[in-house]
């Protein structure tokens, strides 16, 4: 089923939508999920949850790629998972965060919160200007949280060199950020 005919179901409040959804996007959810939060039954919670929230924002959202806008959903519940474990004293900081952290400014205050935009602006400005292969490096390892062994496996292309490219583009991302006066 096409994208467009789901979000159709969605707006039709026809509970078809989620099992298609599910079907079709389920095991990429999942994948996310374990990824972030390297527990299955977490996993399995988050993929569930990613689909209550779409029924909840669909309508009046509508997404033309609901791949991508369930994803979005899913690694922004993982997050706000890990947060939460953080928080009840129970640290579980994933090693990819941990990379980025010296490249990605701390967001604690309102001021910082309102430059949230101008980063996502920048971040989206720079992912444009990488080769095809960094960015897919790049995002499979911080947006879908795949380990270097993983994306390894995926492209081809051995850990070292995945190591090796993770570490010049967080560089280049740091370089631009300072440059724009966002870190």
């Amino acid at each position: 089923m096409e994208d467009r005919e789901i979000v159709a179901l969605y707006f039709a409040r026809d509970e078809e939508a989620i099992a298609c959804s599910r079907d079709k996007y389920g095991k990429m959810l999942y994948c996310i999920a374990v990824n972030l939060l390297r527990v299955r039954e977490d996993a399995e919670e988050t993929e569930s949850d990613t689909y209550l929230t779409a029924w909840n924002k669909i309508p009046p959202d509508a997404p033309s790629l609901l791949g991508a806008y369930l994803s979005k959903i899913t690694r922004y519940l993982c997050l706000n998972r890990r947060r939460a474990a953080t928080a009840e004293k129970r640290p579980q900081i994933l090693s990819a965060e941990e990379e980025l952290i010296e490249c990605i400014p701390s967001f604690d205050t309102p001021e910082k919160q309102l430059e949230n935009g101008c980063l996502r602006e920048a971040l989206s400005k720079f992912l444009r200007t990488l080769k095809q292969e960094d960015r897919i490096v790049f995002l499979r390892r911080y947006f879908y949280g795949d380990s270097v062994a993983q994306i390894a496996t995926r492209t081809g292309f051995k850990e070292a060199k995945i190591k090796t490219v993770l570490f010049r583009t967080r560089a280049k991302l740091k370089t631009l950020l300072e440059k724009e006066e966002l870190l």
